[in-house]
C-alpha cells in the first residue's frame, strides 16, 4: 500500500488571519515551563512511517550534501549529523537518504503546537524542532507537575514521536535541559544553578565563534562561567553570552509569543503515488483526522460536517461532504463515516492529494445520561444516531429523511420531508389520522356496504394557493373489517377513500 508522507496535519490560516498571539513575559516568579524537543522531526516530516530502518535527511550547505538528521538505526552504523552523504553511505550501504523538507517540518511543529493546546492555553513554537508550554496554570487541573508531565509523555508516545522533555522555571533552562534528557523537573528558581552547573558549555545555543573562544580559555562547564565576573564576560565575549546567562536564570524578562489556534481547520496531505482505489485513501484520511481531533479537543469543540477533497492530476477535484447528525470530535466516529462515504465513490481519475476541512464549530456536549434513565435505551439511541450517519454517508444526504407535520388542515399538505429526527415534537391533541395516506384519493362508486363511524370532520382551505378544497371526512368500516378514512367532496358531490387505519 502506498505510504503518505509529504505534509503533516495542520490547521492552516486563512487570508488575513494570524497564527501568533499575546506576548508572555517568560520570567514571572510563578511561571513554569515544559520544553519538548523533537530531535527526529526532520525525518518524521518526510517519512512518517519509515523510521524503522537506517534513514537520514540531507541538506545542501555551501554546495555540499551534508547529513542533517539520522535515525537511531543509522546512528548505530556511525552516521552522524554534519558528515557528507558519501561518507554516510560508505559507513551504511543500506542507508536511505531523503532531502530535507523545511515547510513540512514547520507544518509538523505547528500541528504539534495545536495538539499541545489541550494541556495549556499558552504554547510557544521554538523553531526548528521544539515547543514551550507554560504549565503553571494547568497543574491543579492535571494533578501536579509529575502527573501533567506523565500525561504529555504518554500522549506523545501514542503519537509515535521521538522526543525529550524537561520542566524548569525559565524557558531557556527548560530548553537546555530538554536537549540533555532524563532531568527531573526543576520547579524552584533557586535550584537552577545546581542543576545547570554540570551542563557542558559546548551545549549552549551560542554562536560557534563564541563557543570556540570559550573552549580555548579552558571553560568547560556552566559553573565555570558563573565563577567569572559578569562584566568581564561581557567585555571579553560580548553581550550575547551574558544576556543568555541572565535569561537562563530568569534575571531578565524573555518575551515569548504564543501560538494561537486558527478559528477554522484545514489539512492537506500529498500521496507519494497515484491512488486509484478508494480503500487506499482511508489511511491518508485517518492521518488527517488526528490533526482534526487535536484541533477540536484543544478548543473543547465538535463539528457536524467535514469536506474531504480528492485532487486529481489535471482533473477537477472531487469534493465529498460528510455529516454527523449530533456532531463529534472523536476520530473513530469520523473514520467510520469517511469509510462509508468512500465506498460509494467512483474515482474519475487517480488521486494525488487529499484535503480535509471542518465546517462550523459548536460546543462539545458529551453524552448525557438521565439520572433515573435506562442505560440500555440511551445506548440504543446513540447507536441509532450512528446508524443514520453511516447510512447517509453511504447512500447520500438526501437518501434518508424523516417526516414532519405542517400547520395545514388539508391532509395531503399537512406533512413534509425533513432531515431524520429533525421534526419537533407534536403539541396538543391532533385529530385522529390514518397511518397510510393514499398518494391520490380513490373515487368510490358509492358507500353501500360501508358503515360510517363517529362524527363528521369538515375541512375547508387552500383558496390562497390554488388548491381549494371543501370536504367532509368520515371514519368507515368495510365488510372485511378494514377501517377507512373517507370524505365527500362538497363541490363535486363524490365519495373518496383517502387513507387506511392500521
Amino acid at each position: 500500500m502506498a505510504r503518505f508522507t509529504a505534509v503533516l496535519p495542520l490547521a492552516l490560516p486563512f487570508p488575513g488571519e494570524s497564527l501568533t498571539g499575546d506576548i508572555h513575559p517568560g520570567a514571572r516568579l510563578d511561571a513554569l515551563w515544559l520544553a519538548i524537543v523533537f530531535p527526529q522531526l526532520a525525518v518524521e516530516a518526510v517519512a512518517a512511517e519509515g523510521l524503522g530502518g537506517p534513514l537520514a535527511v540531507m541538506e545542501e550547505v555551501g554546495g555540499r550534501r551534508l547529513i542533517h538528521t539520522a535515525t537511531c538505526a543509522a546512528a548505530q552504523q556511525g552516521v552522524t549529523a554534519g558528515m557528507t552523504v558519501a561518507a554516510a553511505c560508505a559507513l551504511c550501504p543500506e542507508l536511505r537518504v531523503m532531502e530535507r523538507d523545511v515547510p513540512a517540518e514547520q507544518h509538523g511543529l505547528a500541528a504539534l503546537a495545536q495538539w499541545a493546546g489541550q494541556f495549556t492555553s499558552w504554547v510557544s513554537v521554538q523553531p526548528p524542532r521544539a515547543l514551550l508550554l507554560e504549565i503553571a496554570g494547568s497543574l491543579s487541573l492535571f494533578g501536579g507537575v509529575e502527573a501533567l508531565h506523565r500525561r504529555v509523555r504518554e500522549a506523545l508516545g501514542h503519537r509515535h514521536h521521538c522526543f525529550s522533555s524537561a520542566i524548569a522555571p525559565t524557558p531557556q533552562a527548560a530548553l537546555l535541559l530538554s536537549e540533555r534528557g532524563g532531568i527531573p523537573a526543576v520547579t524552584e528558581p533557586e535550584a537552577l544553578r545546581a542543576v545547570l552547573g554540570g551542563v557542558p558549555v559546548r551545549a549552549l545555543p551560542l554562536a560557534p565563534r563564541t563557543l570556540s573562544r570559550l573552549g580555548k580559555t579552558g571553560v568547560r562547564l556552566l559553573r565555570d562561567l558563573w565563577r567569572l565576573p559578569h562584566d568581564d564576560l561581557a567585555r571579553r565575549f560580548g553581550a550575547e553570552l551574558t544576556a543568555y546567562l541572565d535569561r537562563l536564570l530568569g534575571r531578565c524578562l524573555e518575551p515569548r509569543q504564543a501560538w494561537v489556534t486558527p478559528p477554522r481547520y484545514a489539512a492537506v496531505v500529498d500521496l507519494p503515488l497515484e491512488v486509484r482505489d478508494t480503500g487506499l485513501i482511508l489511511p491518508a484520511a485517518d492521518h488527517l483526522l488526528h490533526g482534526l481531533c487535536d484541533f477540536l479537543q484543544a478548543r473543547d469543540a465538535a463539528v457536524s460536517t467535514l469536506q474531504l477533497t480528492l485532487y486529481h492530476w489535471r482533473r477537477p477535484p472531487s469534493r465529498l461532504t460528510i455529516g454527523a447528525r449530533c456532531g463529534s470530535r472523536h476520530r473513530d466516529d469520523w473514520r467510520k463515516l469517511i469509510e462509508e462515504r468512500l465506498k460509494s465513490v467512483r474515482l474519475a481519475a487517480p488521486v494525488i492529494r487529499l484535503r480535509l476541512a471542518a465546517g462550523a464549530l459548536h460546543a462539545y456536549t458529551p453524552g448525557r445520561r438521565a439520572l433515573f434513565g435506562h442505560a440500555e435505551q440511551e445506548e440504543g439511541d446513540a447507536e441509532w444516531q450512528q446508524l443514520l450517519d453511516q447510512l447517509q454517508a453511504r447512500l447520500g444526504a438526501d437518501a434518508i429523511c424523516g417526516l414532519q407535520t405542517v400547520a395545514d388542515h388539508r391532509p395531503e399538505h399537512a406533512w413534509r420531508y425533513c432531515p431524520p429526527a429533525g421534526s419537533p415534537p407534536c403539541s396538543g391533541s391532533p385529530a385522529r389520522r390514518p397511518l397510510w395516506l393514499l398518494r391520490q384519493p380513490q373515487r368510490l362508486s358509492g358507500i353501500a356496504g360501508l358503515r360510517l363511524q363517529g362524527d363528521v370532520e369538515r375541512i375547508e382551505g387552500g383558496w390562497w394557493d390554488g388548491a381549494d378544497s371543501r370536504r367532509d371526512y368520515y371514519h368507515a368500516r368495510d365488510p372485511q373489517g378494514r377501517c377507512l378514512w373517507l370524505f365527500r367532496d362538497l363541490r363535486g358531490g363524490g365519495w373518496y377513500v383517502h387513507g387506511l387505519f392500521g
